[in-house]
């Protein structure tokens, strides 16, 4: 009897799914900076599986580096609702939604963060290079004269 993958690890079968290798290609392409390619080959992994965090999440963050910010919205809350314990999940979203001029709410979904999502050791390095977006983002709320959406960012 075989033993099953530990919960972090896929296993080579699903790795070697027609799913998992457009997955393993997407991410080879988005590192290139070749985002429409990943983007097809995530959508392709998508087709397969409708519910997959991680090609919701591919989808959402190609459509994003192409600044489609309207289909990467959906797509990265998405996957966020699906493996709501990935940080990189909540941050790509709230990049995103900052990067729409949403600024009020990245920071209403930045205040839900829990304990587990920022137990998770992407979340420093996200927050890390988040922060100052969220701090200048502030900073022109504020002299802009919304005050309340300012206090939420600072929050």
């Amino acid at each position: 009897m075989s033993a099953s993958p530990s919960p972090g690890r896929r296993s080579s079968a699903a790795q070697d799914s027609p799913r998992g290798l457009a997955l393993r290609r997407a991410r080879l392409k988005g590192e290139k900076g070749r985002w429409p390619e990943a983007e097809k080959l995530y959508r392709q992994a998508l087709a397969d599986d409708p519910a997959s965090p991680e090609a919701l999440h591919g989808v959402g963050t190609a459509s994003a580096r192409q600044g489609r910010l309207d289909l990467a919205i959906p797509h990265l809350a998405q996957a966020l609702r699906a493996a709501p314990g990935r940080a990189r999940y909540w941050f790509s979203l709230a990049d995103a939604l900052l990067a729409a001029g949403r600024s009020a709410d990245a920071a209403l979904l930045l205040a839900r963060l829990g304990p587990e999502v920022l137990a998770d050791p992407e979340a420093g390095p996200m927050a890390r290079r988040l922060a100052p977006l969220l701090l200048a983002e502030g900073l022109r709320q504020q002299q802009g004269g919304r005050l309340g959406e300012a206090e939420a960012l600072y929050g």
